[in-house]
């Protein structure tokens, strides 16, 4: 017993030499300037002690519009979620529907047959995915080269060049 009582009396002294690294605390986090806040003239509130500054909108600012003074019309059906809409150069207008087909407007018309139609590999299961993009090369007159960018059907980001057909 005595052996013990020794050894734990040699260990203590040890033990207090060792010390335990110990986090160090976070550098104290930089002081936010307070947000600007943009409102329309004439609808600050009166000063106080308690309230932020505020940022004037500068008098060269459109305000936003009011939304009741518009109104919405239907201007072409029959597309199936569409997500871009391109021209190349002409009069015809180019919309990419989700699905993975592009449509043609000609003539205030949406043409029956697609200008491209590359639905069996595009996957367009979740909300950001399937044929998302359309570009027409700077040349397409000449060569008729155009870009698409889609989702395949194992989720994976394409981007493809294709050549229209003569």
């Amino acid at each position: 017993m005595r052996r013990w009582n020794l050894l734990l009396l040699l260990l203590l002294p040890a033990c207090s030499l060792w010390t335990v690294p110990t986090a160090s605390p976070p550098p104290p986090s930089p002081t936010l300037p307070a947000q600007s806040v943009l409102t329309p003239p004439g609808t600050l509130p009166p000063p106080s002690e308690s309230a932020p500054t505020t940022t004037p909108v500068p008098s060269d600012v459109a305000s936003i519009p009011d939304p009741t003074g518009y109104r919405w019309s239907l201007v072409y059906g029959g597309l199936e979620r569409p997500v871009d809409i391109q021209h190349a150069g002409g009069a015809r207008l180019f919309v990419v529907e989700q699905a993975g087909a592009v449509r043609i407007i000609e003539g205030g018309q949406v043409r029956p047959d697609p200008f491209l139609d590359i639905r069996d590999r595009v996957g367009d299961e979740g909300s950001e995915q399937g044929l998302l993009g359309l570009a027409f090369h700077p040349s397409y007159a000449t060569n008729s080269s155009f870009f698409v960018d889609y989702t395949d059907n194992l989720g994976n980001t394409v981007i493809a060049r294709y050549c229209r057909a003569s």
